[in-house]
C-alpha cells in the first residue's frame, strides 16, 4: 500500500479500488470515485494513517545537512516528517526549498499540536488546494500547447513572407504584361477599326483611342 501511495496520479488511479478498500476498512468511510478532491483527501488520509510523510523537496536527488558539520542529510528518499521540522526549525526560509508541505507548517515547526478535528479540516482543504493546483496546471499546458501550433516560427515566417512577395510580384507582373500586350494589339489597328471596335469612346488619334480603351486616362 506504501508503495502505491508514493506513486504519480496514474498509480493511483490504477489502484483506486485497493486504495479504496483500504481507506473503508481504516475509517469507515467510502470514497466518492467521481470526486476528484475526495480521492485526494482520501490518500492524504491514508498517507497519514500510515505515517508518511507529507514533506517532499523540490530537487528529487537534492541532499541537505540540517547544519554545518552534520554527517547525516536529508533528502527526499530519507525524509520523515520529525526530520523536516526539525530541518525547518533551523531555519524556516528553507520552506523554499519544499515543493510539498502541510498548510500548518508553521504551527508544527512551534510544536503546537493538532486535534483530530483540525487535521481532518485541514486535509480537506489541502485535498481541495492539489485538485485546483492539478486543474490549473492542465489548463496551462493546454493553453500553451495551443499557442505553440498556432505561433509561427521564424523560419516559417519567413518562408511565408518570401512565397507571398512573390506570389505578389509575380501577379502585378503579369497584369502589367497583360496591358502592354493588348497595347501593342491595338495600337497596329488602324483609328477607323478602333472606332468599329469601341464606338463608345471618342479621340481623334491612336494613341489617345488606345489610352481611353485601356481606361489609363
Amino acid at each position: 500500500m506504501l508503495k502505491i501511495l508514493k506513486g504519480n496520479n496514474e498509480t493511483i488511479q490504477k489502484n483506486l479500488d485497493a486504495l479504496a478498500k483500504d481507506y473503508f476498512e481504516k475509517t469507515g468511510r467510502k470514497v466518492c470515485r467521481t470526486c476528484p478532491s475526495d480521492i485526494a483527501y482520501m490518500v492524504l488520509s491514508l498517507k497519514n494513517i500510515y505515517k508518511m510523510t507529507v514533506f517532499e523537496f523540490k530537487k528529487h536527488a537534492a541532499q541537505y545537512k540540517n547544519e554545518k558539520g552534520d554527517k547525516t542529510t536529508i533528502s527526499n528518499s530519507t525524509m520523515t516528517d520529525a526530520k523536516a521540522i526539525e530541518f525547518l526549525k533551523t531555519n524556516p526560509k528553507r520552506i523554499e526549498l519544499f515543493k510539498v508541505y502541510p498548510k500548518n507548517w508553521k504551527k508544527l515547526i512551534k510544536g503546537e499540536a493538532e486535534t483530530e478535528d483540525q487535521k481532518e479540516a485541514r486535509l480537506a482543504i489541502e485535498a481541495e488546494l492539489a485538485i485546483a493546483e492539478k486543474a490549473k496546471k492542465e489548463k496551462e499546458a493546454k493553453k500553451g500547447k495551443k499557442e505553440s501550433s498556432d505561433d509561427e516560427t521564424e523560419e516559417e515566417k519567413e518562408a511565408r513572407l518570401a512565397a507571398e512577395g512573390s506570389e505578389g510580384s509575380s501577379g502585378q507582373t503579369s497584369i502589367e504584361e497583360q496591358i502592354e500586350e493588348k497595347r501593342q494589339a491595338l495600337s497596329k489597328m488602324k483609328l477607323a477599326d478602333l472606332r468599329k471596335e469601341y464606338p463608345e469612346v471618342k479621340a481623334t488619334s491612336i494613341d489617345t483611342f488606345v489610352e481611353k480603351v485601356l481606361n489609363l486616362k
